[in-house]
């Protein structure tokens, strides 16, 4: 992991991964640059709103969080650049250019390849350009649109985390988690500011999971709901 400013700390939110990654993430974690925690749930079928909250409520030390998915490569300004953009009363969500599938295969046979605006194979390439000072003209980019963003690119404080009480633990299996997530923020009068031209990341290809029906209906049933009942606290209990 190479980054111009190094997290305070990295925690791996495990959605019930078998031994071998136990065992990697073990024999990473005497070199590894910085605190290396991993955060395991028993595998129950898809849970990422569960695990998400279980590594923040059970491990997580720092006032302010950024997500990422297991399928990203980062820029080496990645977390430097969320670091700058960190601003009281607000999120960020940034993009992410696609990988094809034969440069992520090739990337995960190999550990020499680096990325440029000319390699072939990369979808989205705007999504890869790094000019920082241009980020105060495109930060309020799909403000108007809270269904636009992804998890596997936000940062937000942990204290508006846990006014909206985290990620939806109703939401189980594949999709919208991070939308129902993000309109909560919003509800609550946290901005959303979007991450043009920095804290840049690449999407190793796969197939894309069909999102469980019953999710929509927990997240939009409501539009204008503030907090969820069974996040990172158990409201009802």
């Amino acid at each position: 992991m190479i980054q111009t400013r190094m997290p305070d700390e990295v925690i791996i939110a495990d959605d019930g991964s078998k031994d071998e990654t136990k065992t990697l993430i073990e024999s990473m974690q005497k070199d590894f640059p910085c605190k290396l925690v991993h955060a395991w749930i028993p595998d129950e079928g898809f849970r990422l709103a569960l695990s998400r909250n279980n590594a923040i409520r059970t491990y997580c030390t720092g006032d302010y969080v950024i997500f990422i998915d297991q399928d990203i490569i980062l820029d080496n300004k990645f977390i430097e650049d969320h670091e700058r953009l960190a601003t009281k009363g607000c999120f960020v969500i940034g993009g992410r250019t696609k990988l094809s599938a034969l440069l992520s295969k090739k990337i995960l046979s190999s550990k020499n390849i680096k990325l440029g605006l000319f390699t072939k194979g990369i979808i989205r390439k705007v999504n890869m350009v790094h000019i920082r000072c241009l980020f105060p003209l495109t930060s309020k980019m799909y403000s108007w649109n809270k269904l636009y963003g992804r998890g596997a690119n936000m940062a937000m404080y942990r204290s508006d985390l846990e006014k909206v009480n985290g990620f939806d633990e109703d939401i189980i299996g594949y999709g919208v988690e991070d939308i129902d997530l993000f309109n909560r923020l919003m509800n609550n009068g946290i901005n959303k500011k979007y991450a043009q031209f920095c804290a840049i990341e690449h999407h190793l290809y796969h197939k894309r999971g069909k999102v469980v029906e019953n999710n929509f209906k927990i997240a939009f049933t409501n539009k204008n709901r503030k907090r969820c009942k069974n996040g990172l606290t158990h409201d009802d209990k």
